[in-house]
């Protein structure tokens, strides 16, 4: 599922949820606006949510917080293989913001939460009970002090973040590259077998 530019009059710039359980699977947003108020893509009041394989990506909070997402009134957020980054608000904090109370958590696992405008994940009133599966990249917010399990970094900037991601698309590339060098070689063996009786170069 893909939700692109969309517009909220209010909370919630392509999804708003209150009183009841999100579950979102392989979902894109990006490009979506709260014009008034928070959470640019996603808004979730008293809402569990799990979100699995999603990006949120260049998201915006006119009116409020949470450029990417904005959780309140009963946050219980998990984050799975989840890239939220490039999201910005008029206040500063482009990520998450979380208006939080006691009894909520927050669990990351193998996420990208970083380089977002400002602060990627501002907490108001308490800051929810801390869970890391391991293999997160965070922003340079205070909170991420409290995620340290195997495989998580931290203070992670923008400029940092598209480095590493320029780096990723240029190793594929090699691997591509190598790819069809070895299937141009096994070519020429078959020719050459074919035509003068070499031998075919192995798989």
């Amino acid at each position: 599922t893909t939700a692109v530019k969309e517009r909220g009059l209010i909370e919630g710039g392509a999804v708003a949820a209150a009183l009841t359980k999100v579950q979102l699977t392989r979902c894109t947003f990006h490009d979506n606006l709260s014009s008034t108020d928070d959470g640019g893509a996603l808004y979730f009041q008293n809402a569990p949510a799990v979100l699995d394989h999603c990006t949120l990506t260049r998201n915006h909070a006119q009116g409020g917080d949470g450029g990417a997402l904005f959780s309140q009134s009963g946050t219980d957020l998990t984050l799975t293989h989840c890239t939220i980054a490039g999201n910005t608000s008029n206040n500063a904090n482009g990520g998450i913001a979380i208006v939080g109370e006691v009894e909520d958590k927050l669990t990351l696992n193998s996420t990208i939460l970083a380089g977002n405008q400002g602060q990627d994940l501002r907490i108001f009133n308490v800051a929810p009970t801390p869970t890391s599966g391991g293999g997160n990249v965070m922003g340079l917010d205070l909170i991420f002090a409290n995620f340290n399990a195997t495989g998580d970094v931290r203070n992670v900037t923008a400029v940092q973040l598209a480095r590493g991601k320029a780096e990723a698309q240029l190793l594929f590339e090699v691997h591509l590259l190598m790819a069809d060098c070895g299937r141009l070689g096994r070519g020429i063996g078959l020719f050459a077998s074919r035509e003068f009786g070499f031998g075919e170069l192995p798989e």
